[in-house]
């Protein structure tokens, strides 16, 4: 079966050949493919093995099958702050101004144009330019002149830098994480991907992996450090596991190294990464 090779599955082959290589395998093929993500041929115990594996991002801010408000979030801001930046290298006035924007709601279910958003911070900024020393806080925004902040912004804190250029625009939004590590987000994406592995392409592997990642490409989709907090032996969780149809779970925490077998089960191995 042929695959496309998208920007999306570039990532995932990327996020799990280097789960992979943190694990300890260092001479491996890996197919691309869909339902499971890939076909990986590892050598374990003198033999290659091929290896299934269907890879799932963990968001801490969002429950399986409903998407994730603060990955989108953080992907229009992304847009945003490239568009502010464009704008402000033909201001030098701006250059020692930078700004910290708050939402008024997670969900920017309109998603405004970046452009334009990034077209009515830089009016906003250069609006107060002169009238502030160090700090200044803007909570009211015209309707007629500013609708798009109206609308979803509820706040923007403009600070004076003492450096050459500006360093860079912030959305509180799209920089904190609400959650963390969740017993019961990872019990559902187990027995949410339980009910469709059966029907996924696994090519004859000799094992079916499910690898469940907080790869840590945004902050919404790290787990954290307090692993001591989750109950990996509650009954909920073990039965999810043990009916999900697969030969091996694991869960790995990309940005705090480390990760754990959930089937048949380990104790949690953290190590440093080694690239």
């Amino acid at each position: 079966m042929s695959t496309t090779i998208t920007m999306r599955k570039i990532q995932e082959l990327r996020i799990i050949r280097e789960f992979l290589r943190f694990r300890g395998f260092r001479s491996f093929r890996l197919k691309p493919q869909e339902k499971p993500d890939a076909i990986a041929t590892l050598p374990i115990k003198g033999k290659h093995h091929r290896i299934g594996i269907e890879l799932i991002e963990y968001h801490v801010d969002a429950p399986p099958s409903i998407a994730s408000q603060g990955r989108e979030i953080h992907r229009v801001w992304q847009a945003i702050q490239t568009s502010i930046n464009r704008r402000i290298s033909h201001r030098p006035d701006l250059m020692h101004t930078t700004g910290w924007v708050c939402l008024k709601t997670s969900n920017l279910s309109k998603k405004p144009k970046a452009q334009q958003l990034a077209a009515e911070l830089v009016k906003l900024a250069l609006e107060f330019l002169g009238t502030f020393i160090s700090k200044q806080t803007i909570t009211t925004f015209s309707s007629s002149t500013y609708p798009l902040l109206q609308a979803h912004v509820r706040k923007v804190i403009l600070f004076r830098t003492d450096v050459a250029r500006n360093v860079g625009w912030a959305c509180a939004d799209a920089d904190s994480s609400p959650i963390g590590l969740s017993e019961n987000y990872i019990t559902s994406i187990i027995q949410r991907k339980g009910l469709k592995n059966r029907k996924y392409n696994w090519n004859q592997s000799n094992e079916r992996w499910l690898l469940i990642t907080a790869s840590g490409s945004t902050v919404f989709n790290s787990a954290g450090r307090y692993i001591e907090n989750i109950n990996w032996s509650s009954p909920n969780f073990k039965s999810a596991c043990q009916s999900a149809g697969f030969d091996r779970i694991l869960f790995w925490d990309r940005m705090y190294n480390w990760y754990k077998e959930l089937r048949p089960g380990a104790p949690v191995v953290q190590k440093k990464w080694q690239g």
